[in-house]
């Protein structure tokens, strides 16, 4: 099997913080979810055999809710209305998604946890992990993304479908049909910061909604190795731990309004 290449990868993280799991230990977030970013990228090293295209996928595989953004009402307890926006390009796409969908949103309150259940604000039902993107990656092609961590005050759900739109035109007006390579993933990655910061003043201040944090991640297959990383836009501090060549990513926000959320996201390929 000499001849058969081996997928790499490595990841590595961009931002600075004090590393505490003292909030995730006091709620019911499994321990063990720290590492799932370590786990799934470190079993690929296994893998032997590659094809042209590899299949990528990020995801959010845990989220907890330290303090939520607004005090409870009288009587009340305090909750958050949660959703995500995604606005990414890969070397051949614009990837623009509002999770979990136009109409609905997560629901937080005080020391919760969404690992593999996360629960709708909309009926209380449960919901999958979101799936933020998933797609292939040939020798020199990139994924970039922003994540748009959000929280609702505007009730009006009837403008999501024009806004993703519209975002979705500004990323892709920014490039033509030609096919991007890892020499862009710069300018790409810049260009999407500028989108999504102008994006979250004008969810500030026209929809009233506040913004909770913003990261970025950007997967990159370089000759099979994959380089993954993970940086803070906007209120979110980047912790990553090295041991034993595992890379394991958390994230925290920290922002004027005092909501105090965790994130693990986690990129696998195959």
């Amino acid at each position: 099997m000499g001849g058969v290449r081996r997928k790499q990868l490595r990841v590595s993280g961009r931002g600075e913080s004090d590393y505490s799991m003292m909030n995730f230990r006091k709620s019911r977030l499994r321990i063990s979810a720290v590492f799932v970013v370590a786990f799934s990228l470190n079993s690929q090293l296994a893998s032997v055999g590659i094809a042209d295209d590899v299949s990528a996928q990020f995801t959010i595989d845990a989220m907890s809710c330290q303090q939520t953004s607004d005090a409870p009402d009288a009587g009340e307890s305090a909750r958050d209305e949660i959703y995500l926006i995604v606005i990414g390009k890969t070397s051949l796409s614009t990837h623009v998604v509002k999770f979990p969908s136009f109409d609905d949103t997560y629901a937080f309150t005080d020391r919760t946890v969404a690992d593999g259940r996360w629960v709708s604000a909309a009926n209380g039902m449960a919901l999958p992990s979101p799936l933020l993107w998933r797609g292939a990656l040939t020798v020199g092609d990139f994924a970039s993304f922003v994540v748009l961590i959000g929280e609702q005050d505007d009730d009006d759900t009837s403008v999501w479908p024009e806004t993703v739109g519209e975002l979705f035109e500004r990323v892709a007006n920014e490039y033509g049909g030609d096919r991007l390579r890892e020499e862009d993933i710069a300018a790409v990655e810049s260009t999407l910061r500028d989108i999504v910061l102008n994006f979250s003043s004008e969810l500030e201040f026209e929809k009233n909604d506040k913004v909770v944090g913003i990261f970025g991640v950007s997967i990159i297959n370089n000759e099979n190795q994959f380089v993954i990383n993970f940086s803070s836009i906007k209120d979110t501090n980047i912790i990553q731990k090295k041991s034993s060549g595992y890379g394991k990513i958390y994230i925290e926000t920290e922002n004027d309004f005092g909501a105090k959320y965790g994130i693990i996201p986690a990129v696998s390929v195959k």
